[in-house]
């Protein structure tokens, strides 16, 4: 008589399954890496929303503002607590319409004197 053929089979040494702490530091990871990436892309987003507006806000006619705002922001500093915001604000206004004021005038005498003959 002839020995038996062993079966070949794909059978594997019994794995063990991993344990819950595994599983959960994996799942652990998972979510941390997503997180991670989320908040890469909003960065990304919101650094080009700024490069765009900036690019598209186009040239400031705030003449006067920030000289105002300036001297509102310290008046208001030392009125008291608050104020700052409020006094740079006002402060941004009376500038603003000073300049233009100035503006206005400095077009007047421009337009008074007359023009040299060549």
């Amino acid at each position: 008589m002839t020995p038996p053929i062993p079966r070949l089979t794909n059978a594997r040494p019994e794995a063990k399954a991993p344990s819950r702490a595994a599983q959960d530091e994996r799942t652990i990871d998972k979510i941390d890496i997503a997180l991670h990436s989320e908040a890469s892309m909003r960065k990304t987003a919101t650094i080009a929303l700024v490069a765009i507006l900036t690019v598209a806000a186009g040239p400031s006619y705030a003449a006067g503002c920030l000289k105002g705002a300036a001297v509102g922001g310290v008046g208001g500093h030392f009125v008291g607590k608050g104020h700052a915001v409020a006094g740079a604000a006002v402060g941004c206004v009376i500038g603003h319409h000073r300049a233009k004021v100035e503006a206005r005038k400095q077009a007047q005498d421009q337009a008074a004197q007359p023009v040299p003959k060549k």
